[in-house]
Parts: structure tokens; sequence; C-alpha cells
């Protein structure tokens, strides 16, 4: 019978360690007939179970023998105790971390992501100063003569329901006039003094009032297509209900003027100082109002339908019922709803 001893160190009491001799016997011993079987050992989990002597006598052997055993066929006597264990050690303590690795190549950029969006509108900037007047264009064809007209007789100035077409009234003196209802087409009032002049219902279709003070005048009803007002001073003025489509009210100042239900329809008022004025109503389709002051102006119910407002200070301005359709904003956008507010 072959044998196989195996040094064994089990902790016995706390404090004492005991050193086992063990001895194993593995395989089949043939002789005079007996055969002995192979026994399981360690068994199918990989315990290993033994027996240890704790009362030794002439029979039993040295105390402290240990003999490995098959609990499937064998077990210790009275004078052993049960042993098992193993084959697999305890797990061990986890090791030193190893060095960081080296930075892996740097992924494929990503798809852009989807379009954000829009911002809200930032606050209207300061209005510029006033450009340098731009050169003299050169003078267009002659046109055709047209019929004559009656003479033109400004002597004395006459007053209400006057025919003063063509008259030459630049740089007049007129303050307190009253010209209700008068006839003023083509006429030049270029820095005349209208303060407190009763225009109401006054024609004045073509007629040139540039650089013309116009405070507290009365322009209620009155008819001005392709007026030119240009510098013009309009502090406090009525022009109710007047109709103003395509005239030139470039840097005119506009200040507390009344301009509700007035037709401005392709009217120029770019840089104007309007602060304070009342368009109540008015129609300001295809107007420019590029860098114009309209700031604590009235616009409620106002049409601004196609006007240009590039650059307008809209600081406290009511735009209650506004019409917006294709209106450039004071950013000089047009919002990608047409009918949405600036």
């Amino acid at each position: 019978m072959g044998k196989h001893f195996v040094s064994l160190r089990r902790v016995h009491k706390p404090g004492r360690v005991a050193t086992l001799a063990i001895g194993v016997t593995v395989g089949a011993m043939v002789g005079g007939g007996v055969a002995f079987a192979a026994v399981t050992i360690p068994g199918p989990s990989g315990v290993i179970n033994a027996c240890y002597l704790i009362k030794a006598n002439d029979s039993t052997g040295s105390l402290g023998r240990v003999r490995v055993i098959d609990p499937a066929t064998q077990k210790c006597s009275a004078n052993e105790a049960g042993l098992s264990w193993n084959q697999t050690g305890p797990k061990g303590d986890p090791g030193a971390p190893g060095p960081k690795g080296d930075s892996g190549p740097a992924g494929t950029a990503g798809a852009p992501g989807p379009q954000g969006p829009i911002g809200p509108q930032g606050l209207a900037g300061t209005a510029g100063t006033n450009g340098a007047p731009g050169p003299q264009g050169p003078a267009g064809p002659a046109g055709p003569q047209g019929p004559a007209g009656p003479a033109a007789t400004c002597a004395g100035i006459p007053h209400m329901l006057a025919d003063l077409q063509g008259c030459n009234l630049s740089g007049a003196n007129l303050s307190g006039y009253k010209f209700f209802a008068a006839n003023l087409t083509n006429a030049n009032l270029a820095y005349a003094d209208l303060t407190n002049v009763d225009l109401s219902r006054a024609t004045l279709s073509g007629a040139d009032l540039s650089s013309a003070t116009l405070t507290n005048t009365n322009l209620m009803d009155a008819i001005m297509p392709n007026v030119k007002l240009f510098t013009a001073k309009l502090v406090n003025a009525n022009l109710f209900n007047a109709v103003l489509s395509n005239a030139n009210l470039g840097s005119t100042i506009l200040s507390n003027a009344t301009l509700s239900g007035a037709d401005l329809t392709g009217a120029n008022l770019s840089a104007s100082a309007a602060g304070g004025a009342l368009f109540y109503a008015s129609n300001l389709t295809n107007a420019s109002l590029q860098n114009a002051d309209l700031s604590n102006t009235n616009l409620t119910n106002a049409n601004l339908s196609g006007a240009n407002l590039t650059g307008a200070l809209l600081t406290n301005a009511n735009l209650t019922g506004v019409t917006w359709n294709n209106t450039t904003c004071p950013n000089g956008q047009i919002p990608k709803v047409a009918t949405a507010a600036c």
C-alpha cells in the first residue's frame, strides 16, 4: 500500500498552532484474495475530511494522529474529532492598483445637434447721429409743359379758401394765419413760420415745407400727398386724419404730435423724433421708420404692414392691436411668421 504525507497547519486553540502529519492511503492493496476499493478523496465538492486523534492508547496510536476518510463510507471513532478543509485556499488580499493606461484615440465628432429656438429680442440700441447729406444727384430730364394755371397772386396773403397754388412763401412769417381749406398745391413754404396756423382741410399736395416751423399747427383732414416736410418741426401739431401718403418726413420733429387716423402709406419717417406722438389707428403700410425715435408713442391699432423699423427705438411704445405683416423689426429682420409681432 502506497502512502503520501501532507503537512497541515490548523489552529487548535487561540494562540496555539499545531503541525500535523497526515498519512493518506491511496490506491488499492490486493493480498490474500482481499481487495480494498479506493475511496473518494477529496469529495465531489472539493472538501477533504479527516479524523484527528484526541484520546490515545496503545491500540489507537499516537495522540494527534490524523487520518483522511471518505465520509460516505467511513466515520471517526469516539477517540477522534472530525476535521474538514478545502483544497482551495482563502481569497488573498487585493493587489495594488496597476499604473494608469494610456489615453485612447479621440472619437469621431458627433453629428450637429438640432437648431435651437430663436432667443428673445434684445434691447434696442440708442439712435445713432444723423449722417451727412449725400451728394447732389444728377438732374432728371425735363417733364412736359403742363397747362397754364391761374396767376399766383400772393400779395397780401389771403386767408381762408385762398388759392395759393405754386406760391412762393419761403421763409415767410405766417404765425397765427388761418388757411382753412386753402389750396397750397406745390406751394413753397420752406423755412416758413407756421406756428399756430390753421391749415385744416387745406390741400398741400407736393408742397415744400422743408425746415418749416409748424408748432401747434392744425392740419386736421389736410390733403398732403408727396408733401416735403424734411427736418420740419411739428411739435404738438394736429394731423388727425391727414393724408400724408408718400410724404417725406425724414428727420422731422413730431414730439407729442397727433397723427391718429392719418394715412402715412409709403411715407418716409426715417430718423424722425416722434417721442410721445399719437399714431392711433394710423396707416403706416410700407412706411420707412428706420432709426426713428418712437419711444412713448401710442401705436394702438396702427397698421405697420411692410413697414421698415430697422434701428427704430420703441421704448415704452404702446403696440396694442398693431397689424404686423412682413414688417421689418428694429433688429433688421422679418419674423419667420409673417404676422408675428416684433
